[in-house]
């Protein structure tokens, strides 16, 4: 484990990279693939679930070292055991249904990021329907589009103490 300086709120925080994070994607338009290459090259293995077939057929034929596509979210819930990380890059008006399926399988301390700029009430009713349920919130606003998605992007981040000191370091 390579060990890690994070600067946050003025204050250096030493610690220890946890590569053992189980993350999952879902969604893997130019945003979400960029994305998932981001965090491969910090040495983590992604389990990623698209439901686009043409998406799903072009990463078959050109595979991405370290991203492993599942054939369901259930699929996708079972590669990826708690606790965990749900990563969605979906378009705005998906993102509640798959939170709402997502319910039925994450377990208490799982974390759901949404990186899609939502607006920010949305986000806040996202977090009290998954916090109901002791799983984490994140709303992550990322910006610089695929090219910064996918070489270091910038990101806003709303959500509870705990999860991004869980999960800053993918980011």
């Amino acid at each position: 484990r390579k060990i890690i300086l994070t600067w946050y709120k003025n204050v250096i925080h030493i610690g220890k990279v946890n590569r053992s994070m189980n993350i999952g994607i879902i969604g893997l338009g130019s945003m979400g693939l960029n994305l998932a290459k981001n965090i491969i090259s910090k040495k983590y293995k992604v389990y990623a679930y698209e439901e686009n077939p043409e998406i799903n057929n072009d990463l078959k034929k050109n595979k991405v070292k370290d991203l492993f596509l599942t054939e369901s979210l259930n699929e996708l819930l079972n590669k990826v055991i708690s606790p965990r990380i749900i990563m969605l890059s979906l378009p705005a008006d998906k993102v509640d249904e798959v939170i709402n399926e997502l319910t039925n399988f994450l377990e208490p301390e799982d974390i759901v990021a949404d990186l899609g700029n939502s607006l920010y009430s949305k986000s806040i009713e996202r977090n009290t329907l998954l916090n109901s349920h002791k799983i984490n919130f994140l709303g992550v606003g990322v910006s610089g589009g695929p090219r910064g998605a996918k070489n270091g992007p910038a990101i806003m981040v709303g959500g509870s103490k705990e999860a991004w000191n869980k999960t800053k370091h993918i980011f």
